[in-house]
């Protein structure tokens, strides 16, 4: 009898349960009939205008890594848009705009949960969300949202 090795894998991330947007999507893609909502995208092609604008990044070189906190333009963007909708005054150096959004959640979470913490998620919720506070080591309960 040979014995195995430990995981080098944390237990809370061995121990995730599978949250069902694989086995959903593996069962349905390619179905012309479904609009794949399970990945969080519609089944509109992205507008010409953004398309275009992409291209365009490409072709001006922009291929590069960005500044740790994202483009200067973009975030000066999401300060006047506070200041203009709402009249917060925030500095740039509090906006912060990750590469994806779960990495803006993870982030997020791994700024303020400790192991062991109660974390709140109003559901129903994309099932990454609430992993991602597992993940932190976090204890997650649900606030179910009634119709009323």
């Amino acid at each position: 009898m040979t014995s195995q090795p430990p995981s080098p894998i944390r237990s809370a991330i061995r121990h995730i349960r599978p949250n069902g947007i694989g086995a959903v999507s593996s069962t349905a893609l390619g179905q012309s009939d479904l609009i794949p909502l399970w990945f969080g995208e519609t089944d509109l092609v992205t507008p010409d205008f953004i398309r275009n604008a992409a291209k365009k990044a490409l072709d001006d070189g922009k291929t590069f890594y960005t500044h740790a906190d994202g483009i200067l333009p973009l975030r000066e963007a999401i300060r006047d848009f506070h200041k203009r909708t709402v009249g917060a005054d925030i500095s740039l150096d509090r906006i912060t705009v990750p590469g994806a959004a779960m990495m803006a959640v993870m982030c997020a979470l791994q700024c303020v949960v400790e192991t062991g913490d109660n974390v709140i998620c109003v559901s129903p919720v994309w099932p990454n969300i609430f992993q991602a506070g597992e993940i932190c080591g976090a204890q997650i309960r649900f606030a179910k949202l009634e119709e009323d």
